[in-house]
């Protein structure tokens, strides 16, 4: 049996196509692609001065409101902005949208802006787990807390 050119092509497709989809799915998923893509950390020095809110703090609470989270800090001690002893920063609620994943009960060093008249902070900022921001502890450390103000633990 002779085979006409069309019918080797579909014999030599069928198996090629069967192939491929048997290795995609014995192929391990992919990572997730995000959007988010920061340029460049700044510095610690440059952080405190373009940050309107520099802190340390507990996240006592995690509120969503429109796509954004609204996290509730307890003060421990703060660098920059006027002294609390609670404050509320927002972020985006994902970090494919360079929302930072703050948790409860983790205490974090935070670096905030006042954007849309709501304190803010995201993943480009050098907001931190505070166990995990000695570089920036140091430099902040030659910096007196705001108004020499710490909150009662």
């Amino acid at each position: 049996m002779m085979l006409t050119p069309p019918q080797r092509k579909k014999l030599i497709f069928f198996p090629a196509i069967l192939l491929l989809l048997g290795l995609s799915v014995l192929m391990p998923p992919t990572r997730p692609a995000y959007a988010c893509s920061c340029v460049r950390q700044s510095v610690p020095n440059q952080a405190l001065a373009d940050a309107t809110v520099v802190f340390s703090g507990q996240v006592t609470n995690i509120g969503q409101v429109k796509g954004r989270l609204n996290i509730t800090f307890r003060v421990d001690e703060q660098w920059k902005g006027d002294s609390a002893q609670s404050l509320v920063i927002q972020t985006a609620a994902t970090t494919a949208m360079c929302g930072y994943p703050f948790e409860v009960g983790q205490t974090y060093l935070v670096y905030a802006n006042r954007r849309q008249g709501r304190l803010q902070t995201n993943q480009c900022s050098r907001t931190t787990l505070l166990s995990q921001a000695a570089e920036d502890l140091s430099v902040l450390s030659k910096d007196i807390p705001c108004k020499g103000w710490k909150a009662e633990s």
